[in-house]
């Protein structure tokens, strides 16, 4: 009987309640763990969104905050911020989650506050209610409940995604990662299913 090596790592992320996007029935489900402030899960954001275009219907893509506090000052209130977005409205967590990649250079800790409650006025959220969670540390608990699971997996860098429990750590290109996508959808790679 060969073993599942990845059947241990889909036993210890956690799905339940995390940012999601596609079926939750899709063959092949993607856990990224990511940083705002990172340059590379910038990247990853715009390759697993291709994937996601590319595959349509049969990945799932499942965002953890992982944010790398030491080096990067504003990510955990991001991933704070973004996990407030997402608490008014699933999708305004993507739509928040986008504005600071596409704004990642201009984001600063002296203009952070202004620019997150921009970002949440233009993904259609009640500002007052935003700048209150956010103010409030309402969220900080799912983000350090996803920074231990990290920890748990043995996770150090970011961008570190998981395809149905197979880690993959760094930024991938789409070719390569669509590669491997395809290996799970045709049953040809070790890992197997997801389940």
């Amino acid at each position: 009987l060969e073993s599942d090596p990845d059947a241990d790592n889909r036993r210890r992320i956690g799905l339940k309640n995390a940012p999601s996007r596609g079926s939750p029935g899709a063959p092949v489900t993607i856990v990224e763990y990511s940083d705002f402030q990172c340059p590379y899960c910038r990247r990853a954001d715009g390759m697993l969104d291709e994937v996601m275009k590319r595959f349509n219907g049969k990945v799932r893509r499942v965002y953890k905050h992982f944010p790398l506090k030491g080096i990067h000052p504003w990510a955990e209130p991001a991933a704070r911020a973004a996990a407030c977005a997402g608490r008014q409205d699933p999708e305004a967590f993507w739509r928040m989650a986008r504005s600071i990649y596409d704004e990642q250079r201009s984001i600063e800790t002296e203009n952070f506050r202004e620019k997150m409650s921009a970002f949440a006025v233009r993904a259609g959220l009640d500002r007052a209610e935003f700048d209150a969670c956010l103010d409030s540390s309402a969220t900080a608990g799912g983000v350090k409940s996803d920074m231990d699971e990290a920890a748990a997996l043995g996770i150090h860098s970011t961008p570190t995604l998981f395809v149905n429990g197979h880690k993959v750590a760094g930024a991938a290109d789409v070719e390569s990662f669509a590669a491997l996508i395809q290996e799970f959808i045709d049953g040809r790679h070790p890992g197997g299913s997801k389940k």
